[in-house]
């Protein structure tokens, strides 16, 4: 997957691509949240900035969203 902003945000359907989740469970991740890979704390992935109706977020966010959600499904880094 490539970055293809100038400002280096992700969209939503590039952040579903990293992780191996559908573009829903990312929207949902906005208002509910994820779990940490242990459990114990639900985290909100945080929007970097809108533009419209467009999410966009921050990469070192994404990385860290992908990271919880792949320890938790059990799938092997890529």
């Amino acid at each position: 997957m490539r970055i293809t902003r100038a400002d280096g945000l992700l969209t939503v359907a590039q952040v579903a691509e990293l992780c191996g989740v559908g573009e829903a469970a990312v929207r949902m991740s906005f208002s509910r949240g994820y779990l940490l890979r242990d459990g114990s704390a639900r985290i909100v992935l945080p929007v970097a900035r809108k533009e419209g109706r467009l999410n966009l977020v921050d990469p070192v966010e994404a990385a860290k969203y992908e990271y919880h959600t792949r320890v938790r499904a059990r799938r092997a880094a890529a």
